[in-house]
């Protein structure tokens, strides 16, 4: 027979195994409330938006193209590194016929793929003659003290518009962005105003914005938001202006009379036939990302790729899709014909 003493310890191991099976089965049921939980926290965020100060973002240490860090899963998503990516969506860029999606309304963190609703709203302002290609723009001290992908941009410097949207094309540059953003609209905060207005226009459910150029949010701050759906407009109303997509077409450029050489951080322009275009992202929590167009026998297509977990897996599965897309729109397009 137990003793009392080897009974208290049994029942302590009963009690504790219980504890852990039912801690199991509330953990799993909050992984299943995660997916529908997702779009209510995002309604959440945009209600309690607060300034879009850029104060507190982090530096070069944080976030750059090329893959630094950044500390937690970003709220919209949880990244997950065994999946080839969280989201992609191929279409045609002219129709804008949808090929392949999955997952293209998920709200995830675009990274420096923001910067193309910065680059919309300048070339629109360009467009409608508010401003020019060749005005002088002189960077901040804020702007020169930005941190992650950039062309170092010193304060007082002035460049030509035209050169630092090209910078802002090629490498990706935050300085370059924050400076193009406080000339348009005379500060970040009136500019990321602009942002989420625009977004509005185009009917951009999924997306929201904190910041001009996609850095990590730092402590206080909110994470910007968009879909590859919302992306993937963003991208082709962004195509309309060839000077644009000239830029994104070049693997590299000069800066600054050559001083300096960017090098475009989009490795589909030198690798896959047909590339022109157009953005890149990437910090920790958000995955590496591309928004890839190409040109091929005349069809333009439009690949979007979120939360890849290597750089070489993003830009290969958006090399993927836009191989498929073409081959599969040929095929449609043949048995329509016929």
């Amino acid at each position: 027979m137990y003793g009392a003493r080897h009974l208290r310890r049994h029942a302590r191991r009963v009690g504790r195994c219980r504890m852990r099976r039912e801690w199991l089965i509330v953990t799993m049921a909050s992984v299943v409330l995660v997916g529908a939980t997702v779009s209510a926290e995002a309604r959440a965020l945009r209600a309690a938006r607060g300034p879009a100060s850029q104060a507190a973002r982090p530096s070069a240490a944080d976030s750059d193209e090329e893959g630094a860090v950044a500390a937690a899963p970003a709220k919209g998503g949880q990244f997950t590194p065994e999946a080839p990516y969280r989201a992609a969506l191929v279409l045609d860029r002219d129709s804008g016929q949808v090929l392949f999606a999955k997952d293209e309304h998920l709200r995830w963190p675009p990274a420096s793929m923001t910067k193309m609703m910065t680059l919309l709203i300048t070339m629109e302002r360009v467009r409608d003659k508010s401003i020019g290609l060749d005005d002088m723009v002189t960077a901040s001290a804020w702007a020169s003290k930005i941190g992650g992908s950039q062309v170092y941009l010193r304060e007082g410097e002035r460049f030509p518009l035209r050169e630092l949207l090209k910078a802002i094309v090629i490498a990706s540059a935050n300085d370059g962005a924050v400076a193009v953003a406080e000339y348009v609209a005379g500060s970040t905060d009136a500019f990321v105003a602009l942002m989420n207005q625009r977004a509005k226009d185009l009917g951009l459910a999924d997306s929201e914005f904190h910041s001009v150029h996609g850095l990590p949010p730092g402590r206080g701050q909110q994470p910007d938001l968009m879909s590859a759906a919302d992306l993937a407009i963003v991208a082709r109303k962004l195509a309309e202006f060839p000077e644009i997509m000239e830029w994104a077409a070049m693997s590299e450029a000069p800066f600054r009379d050559g001083q300096l050489q960017m090098r475009n951080t989009n490795h589909l322009v030198r690798t896959y036939a047909g590339a022109d275009g157009l953005k890149t992202g990437y910090y920790a929590a958000a995955g590496f990302e591309v928004t890839a167009t190409a040109t091929r026998d005349g069809l333009r297509l439009l690949a979007v790729v979120l939360g890849a977990p290597t750089k070489k897996g993003c830009f290969d599965e958006a090399a993927k899709l836009l191989t498929t897309g073409f081959a599969g729109y040929k095929t449609i397009q043949a048995a329509k014909a016929g």
